[in-house]
Formats: structure tokens, C-alpha cells, sequence
């Protein structure tokens, strides 16, 4: 026979053990199930948190009030307080999710710098004779990108998308409304010749130069 004070532990490590094997167990489905696309902190932000603290909260409130499992909810309680000391940890290097056991928040995925070159096409006066657009990277729209524009492949002028437009404030491409840029390609080709026209944007994260949407676009300057 079992005492009864062997038997309020044995019932202790029941839910202590039982939290986390359970919890982990959980994570470990839906992890393997979505694999790269499971994101506790986005995809399946309200699923997740509902359900699984709701489910913590219920189970511990059902044990806690009958008399014969109140050990286990002593157990969970513990659980989650061993958890939590754990993730705080965790968290100063990683960042951590309050309910999965010894597991850490993913780093955000980058993200490539989005944009339009918009500029003006066909034959047009010398007026008309430049490239316009907006930029802006999707991990900082704070911070300002640099841009690199080509003729016909051939690089003719480097900048940065730091033009004030309201309608880019208004349509939220950036805080402050400074993602716009603007370039007068007069004194840089040749005119009365239709030329194609690309802009190339650096992601700040990488390193890495990709080409705006609607690039390119072709444009003869007439004199």
C-alpha cells in the first residue's frame, strides 16, 4: 500500500511531468505537421494561444477544485513555474513561448525590399525624361535603401529612396512618407535612342540587389 504522503507526490509528479510531456507533445504535432510554415507568433497566433492556454487554464482549474487531484494541479502549477524560469532565459538570447516547453521564438524571416519603378515610357520631352518610384525594406520601412539604376545594363547612377510623397504616408509604404526617389536621366543617356530602364534595390539585411517591380521600363528622351 501506498502512504498517503507518497501518494500526494506521486500525484505532484504526475502533473509535473504530465505538463510538460503533454504541452510538448502538442508543439511536436503541430511542428512536424506545418513544419517551416508553423509560426506560434503569426500563422497560427490565435489558434495556438487560445486553445492551448485555454486548455492549461481549464484542466488546472478542474483539477484544483476535486479533492483527490489538487496534488497534480500543484504539479502543473510547478510545471509552468519551472517553465517560465527556463523561457526567461531563453529569452535573453532567443527569445521563448510561454507554454512550449524548452522551446524558443524563431528570428523574424527577412524580407526583401519592395517597391515600383513607376517613370515615364515612350518617347517623351526632356521635361518628362526621368524615372520615378518608391522603395522601402519591409524589416525597417524606417530606414532608407539604396538604389542603383542601370541603362541598358550599364549602371549610370546610384541613390536612395528618401523623396517625401504624402500619398506613400497615406498608403502606409513608409512612416514618415520619405521612400520615394527620383531620377533625371537627361545627362545620363543618350537621347532620341529608346533605352531600358531597371532599378535595382539592396536589402540591408544581406546584402543582396534585386530588381524592383516593373522593372524595366523603356524610355526615349527626345531632343
Amino acid at each position: 500500500m501506498i502512504s498517503e504522503k507518497a501518494g500526494k507526490w506521486l500525484k505532484f509528479l504526475c502533473g509535473l511531468l504530465g505538463w510538460f510531456i503533454v504541452n510538448t507533445l502538442l508543439y511536436a504535432m503541430l511542428n512536424k505537421s506545418y513544419g517551416s510554415r508553423f509560426d506560434l507568433l503569426s500563422d497560427f497566433q490565435g489558434l495556438f494561444w487560445i486553445l492551448v492556454l485555454a486548455g492549461n487554464l481549464i484542466a488546472l482549474i478542474v483539477l484544483a477544485i476535486l479533492k483527490k487531484t489538487r496534488w497534480i494541479a500543484l504539479g502543473i502549477i510547478s510545471a509552468m513555474a519551472v517553465n517560465f524560469a527556463i523561457n526567461m532565459v531563453l529569452l535573453q538570447f532567443k527569445g521563448a513561448y510561454c507554454f512550449v516547453p524548452f522551446t524558443y521564438a524563431p528570428p523574424a524571416k527577412n524580407q526583401f525590399p519592395i517597391g515600383s519603378l513607376n517613370g515615364n515610357k515612350g518617347k517623351v520631352s526632356q521635361d518628362n525624361c526621368v524615372a520615378y518610384g518608391w522603395a522601402v525594406d519591409p524589416d525597417n520601412r524606417n530606414a532608407d535603401v539604396i538604389l542603383e539604376m542601370t541603362s541598358d545594363n550599364r549602371k549610370i547612377a546610384t541613390t536612395t529612396a528618401n523623396i517625401y510623397r504624402p500619398e506613400l504616408k497615406i498608403l502606409g509604404r513608409c512612416p514618415d512618407g520619405t521612400c520615394g526617389f527620383e531620377v533625371d536621366l537627361w545627362p545620363l543617356i543618350t537621347h532620341n535612342v529608346e533605352h531600358e530602364i531597371r532599378i535595382l534595390v539592396q536589402d540591408a539585411q544581406t546584402g543582396i540587389w534585386t530588381y524592383l517591380r516593373d522593372s524595366p521600363i523603356k524610355i526615349d528622351c527626345q531632343e
